[in-house]
């Protein structure tokens, strides 16, 4: 593995936060300043098939990529597209006794409005 692979799934692992490949661009630019979207993008694809992060997939948005591999699902905010976590740890089993067969993998988002975005959202005129 390169320094550079291994500063990006450091950026990656050791953060709890969510990231686009723009965002993981900026975070390595300070060491790396001549790396390319592309060198990002492929060392990405590279972690997600090796299952070393995952990469969250959002209808008309950029994927999100996140280093926190332990069960957990996601929430995005319609208005300023934030995306959190949440445990649910006992959806596999309500999913796994819901249908016949076995359950491989699935991905939840739950669509809302974060907790900032509320008080906007219900008084529009602030």
């Amino acid at each position: 593995m390169t320094s550079l692979q291994k500063s990006t799934l450091s950026l990656i692992k050791g953060s709890r936060g969510h990231f686009t490949a723009e965002d993981v661009l900026a975070g390595l630019r300070s060491e790396y300043p001549t790396v390319s979207i592309a060198t990002v993008y492929r060392n990405l694809d590279i972690f997600t098939r090796e299952g070393q992060i995952k990469k969250i997939t959002v209808a008309d948005s950029k994927s999100i990529y996140d280093g926190n591999l332990l069960p957990h699902e996601h929430t995005i905010c319609v208005k300023c597209g934030k995306i959190s976590d949440f445990p649910a740890p006992n959806l596999i089993d309500i999913i796994a006794d819901s249908i016949a067969g076995e359950v491989v993998s699935f991905d939840l988002i739950v669509q809302n409005i974060c907790a900032e975005c509320q008080p906007a959202a219900k008084n529009p005129q602030s």
